[in-house]
């Protein structure tokens, strides 16, 4: 697989504050190759969100500073990037967010919505570019006339992702990023908008980023997983060997939160689900570990150093005192 994306020392920090040091993303650093899943892993409030934005040139306008290196296709971009780049990047990295409906018109009708993306991007008539759309909703599961001419209200939670995916794709965009895209849904649609978002990413040979706080979602769906926690990369490498061995506590506390089917809620922590004991710091934070207050393996030096990213022979990665400083 041939590299699409490649980042380098992102840094995002927002001026809803006084103080210059406030981050919502520090040193952010990872790669993407064309047709590849990576799910990016976190709960929430750990940068996920501004990760995809600054990904998509979509930063909002409280944005203090954003810098670092991010290249898309072999070309630089900025992550704070001017209007002709923002348009540019748009139609090669598309967003889908976790409410489908807050990115659809509510008063035009979905066949329009989504013939509207083919008419940007190409020089149809209007008979091309709504047998495109019909084609397209068909192959997403929605074959009925009456999606085409319905408006978003008049279908279910479960159709509207799959409409805003299909809006998505009308642009034919080289990266897709889902953020939480079935956090409002129930188990078994989840179940069916992660197969179909799989089967998207190997017929269209397209990398998907899959942001979700549910370690359980990723298993068997993505090839690796980056794990973020208070705007850092704290552990970073395939989803196989980050899920069946975690180097990073917050990582294994994390993987520990996850619904065993081999055991009932009761026979559990006293019927109740594990849970990691505190909460995200403040984003001001900056020396030390981020999650040193929250660690049950933390060291006298975790809250004095920012730890060194360390790489395994299996190109696992972790930013942790306990594998070596």
């Amino acid at each position: 697989m041939s590299k699409l994306l490649a980042v380098h020392g992102l840094e995002v920090g927002y001026s809803d504050s006084a103080d210059a040091s406030t981050y919502a993303l520090k040193g952010i650093s990872f790669e993407v190759a064309s047709g590849e899943i990576l799910g990016i892993l976190g709960e929430s409030g750990c940068g996920k969100t501004t990760l995809a934005k600054a990904l998509a040139g979509t930063l909002p306008k409280n944005t203090r500073h954003a810098m670092g290196h991010i290249e898309l296709e072999g070309i630089s971009v900025s992550p704070g990037a001017h209007k002709k780049q923002k348009y540019d990047r748009a139609s090669k990295i598309v967003v889908i967010s976790q409410e489908p409906s807050a990115s659809l018109n509510p008063v035009i009708r979905i066949g329009d919505q989504i013939a509207e993306v083919y008419r940007a991007n190409n020089r149809w008539d209007k008979t091309r570019v709504r047998e495109e759309t019909q084609a397209l909703l068909a192959s997403l599961g929605l074959p009925d006339s009456d999606i085409y001419n319905a408006y978003p209200h008049q279908i279910s939670g479960g159709q509207q992702q799959r409409v805003a995916i299909a809006q998505a794709l009308a642009s034919q965009p080289a990266l897709l990023i889902a953020d939480e895209p079935t956090a409002s849904l129930d188990a078994e649609t989840e179940t069916g908008i992660v197969k179909l978002l799989k089967d998207l990413v190997l017929a269209r040979q397209m990398a998907l980023i899959f942001i979700t706080h549910n370690p359980g979602i990723l298993v068997d769906f993505a090839e690796r997983t980056l794990i973020l926690y208070a705007g850092r990369v704290i552990e970073y490498g395939s989803l196989r060997d980050v899920f069946a061995t975690p180097l990073h506590p917050y990582t294994s506390a994390l993987l520990g939160c996850m619904r065993d089917p081999s055991n009932s809620m009761n026979s559990r922590n006293g019927g109740r689900f594990p849970t990691i004991p505190g909460s995200l710091p403040k984003l001001e934070q900056q020396h030390g570990c981020n999650f040193v207050s929250r660690c049950p393996q933390r060291l006298a030096v975790c809250g004095e150093q920012q730890p060194p990213l360390i790489h395994n022979a299996s190109q696992q990665s972790v930013e942790c005192f306990l594998y070596g400083h």
